[in-house]
């Protein structure tokens, strides 16, 4: 992502990006209904945001913006 200014911080959005895709085709018969075919074919996206990573004069770090929190 962009950068951006908070402060004394300078702050630079770190995202996951994921595709996917898949085909499938198939025939059959039936008893009564005869001979039958198909076929398909999807396919997806996903942006999701991980984390920061954050400077301060030669300082970096990455913040994540995921919490593991247990009981």
């Amino acid at each position: 992502g962009e950068a951006f200014t908070l402060g004394e911080f300078t702050c630079i959005p770190v995202v996951r990006l994921g595709m996917g895709f898949g085909s499938g085709m198939g025939e059959g018969e039936a008893p009564k209904q005869g001979h039958g075919e198909g076929g398909g074919v999807g396919g997806g996206m996903g942006i999701e945001p991980i984390g920061f990573l954050v400077a301060r004069g030669k300082e970096i770090t990455f913040i994540s913006t995921k919490t593991h929190t247990g009981l």
